[in-house]
């Protein structure tokens, strides 16, 4: 009866340990999905901040002479380059085209 009611204590002492470890592990989980959602979202509001950005752009472009479309465009073009720069150093998951 010894023997058994010792097995029973390993048995279960094994299941608290197993469900602590999958405890830990759903912790982890958590904190790498919490990260991930933390990085999406900074991610939308770059993209926000770009759209509005590049609305800008377009209106000023549309409403400029010749000579201020060619300024603009070289301003665009520039800042295109710089913030491609700062993004494929940034993000590792941003490829630009």
């Amino acid at each position: 009866m010894a023997g058994t009611q010792s097995d029973q204590i390993k048995v279960l002492q094994q299941t608290v340990a197993d469900y602590e470890q999958q405890g830990n592990n759903w912790k982890a989980l958590e904190k790498l999905l919490r990260e991930e959602i933390q990085r999406l979202e900074r991610m939308q509001r770059r993209e926000t901040h770009n759209l509005e950005y590049l609305k800008n752009i377009v209106l000023q472009f549309v409403h400029a002479s010749a000579h201020r479309r060619k300024v603009l465009i070289f301003s665009f073009k520039r800042t295109e380059k710089l913030l491609k720069a700062q993004n494929s150093n940034s993000f590792p998951y941003y490829r630009p085209s």
